[in-house]
């Protein structure tokens, strides 16, 4: 116990949110930094490997250049298997990640961890956090982020979001090249996609999840649908459950939980890079400035937000609304403008729906 190693700062995780609050916190001159990550970071994730520009504005600022593993993309929607509209360079909407999951990000950021030589330590099998004497089985620390993800919380929540993807071959379906696309149908209380580049086609769902749900056999259904054979056995698939709203606690004494561990994923939309990326930042300001407290003060605004969508979910993924808001954009652009406040503003507020939209009315 003497010989143990102190840590200004230990983070346990390292998806986007832990080594991204690593490179904050390095970027704030802390140094004296610990990453402890249960597997390897370079793990095929559920996830569409589309993002938004306000998540790429927040990479740059930690010298991660999006042109090294994004490019620009436009999305075509679609509902219940009717073209709806699609989303061009106009609207600023999304970008595709070339590697068409979180691989390539996860890889970009954990070189610039190495570049920056902070200390990371991964196949950590137990990691165990004993909060009275700040320590994380041999190491002490002045502060702990925790930013391992949602799954230790997911059997705690009486409802939860599930996603999954198959990562699959493009060549053996004609579809190589296509834009992103996203579905919503009546069938799912979330969306699907489907996205494809020349070597590789993502398709993936998320939905709420229920007892008995058979996963693996609704993706292949889904992917039928849209002219995909999945092989169950073979292709490269992936799971996770999403946050349906903010953590009640996100911080605790010394301690701060950071991106999909305080919850903070949008309901609506499961983006979760973003507010991956921005709590990672925000945790390692409050670091820098000792005040745990302003983790929570800054994030207020963010987390009512995200509140307010966990409630608008209800009502957003019922059919009579569907039917009713993707008729309205096929005529007009409401949903447009939508879209492109989403992509650019520091954050979403869903608090300001309706100021935005008597925005859009007056343009």
């Amino acid at each position: 116990m003497e010989n143990s190693k102190h840590y200004k700062v230990i983070i346990l995780g390292a998806g986007v949110a832990g080594i991204s609050c690593a490179l904050f916190l390095k970027k704030y001159n802390i140094n004296n930094i610990l990453v402890l990550n249960k597997n390897t970071h370079n793990v095929h994730k559920a996830c569409s490997g589309i993002l938004t520009k306000r998540s790429l504005d927040i990479l740059k600022e930690i010298e991660i250049t999006p042109n090294n593993y994004c490019k620009w993309a436009y999305v075509k929607a679609y509902y219940n298997n009717n073209y709806v509209r699609t989303y061009d360079s106009n609207d600023v909407f999304a970008y595709q990640n070339i590697g068409l999951n979180r691989i390539s990000l996860d890889n970009q950021l954990f070189e610039k961890l190495i570049e920056e030589k902070l200390e990371i330590i991964e196949n950590v099998n137990n990691i165990f956090v004993d909060k009275k004497n700040n320590r994380v089985n041999e190491f002490t620390y002045d502060y702990l982020i925790d930013a391992r993800g949602y799954s230790l919380l997911a059997s705690k929540k009486k409802k939860k979001i599930i996603g999954i993807e198959a990562k699959i071959n493009a060549k053996n379906n004609n579809e190589s090249n296509v834009a992103p696309s996203i579905y919503l149908t009546t069938g799912l209380k979330g969306y699907g996609w489907i996205v494809s580049n020349d070597n590789v086609t993502t398709v993936g769902f998320t939905d709420l999840y229920k007892n008995n749900y058979d996963l693996k056999g609704n993706l292949v259904k889904f992917g039928k649908k849209h002219g995909f054979d999945i092989d169950i056995k073979n292709d490269d698939i992936r799971a996770a459950f999403i946050p349906v709203k903010p953590e009640r606690k996100i911080i605790d004494k010394n301690i701060i939980l950071i991106g999909e561990r305080a919850g903070l994923t949008d309901p609506l939309t499961q983006e979760g890079i973003f507010y991956s990326l921005y709590s990672a930042k925000i945790g390692a300001q409050a670091i820098y400035n000792n005040d745990v407290l302003e983790y929570k003060k800054v994030l207020k605004p963010v987390i009512k937000s995200l509140k307010k969508a966990s409630f608008y979910r209800k009502i957003f993924f019922t059919k009579f609304i569907q039917g009713k808001m993707w008729n309205i954009a096929q005529k007009h652009k409401f949903t447009t403008f939508v879209f492109s406040k989403y992509s650019n503003l520091d954050f979403f507020d869903y608090n300001k729906i309706f100021k935005y939209h008597k925005e859009y009315k007056n343009n």
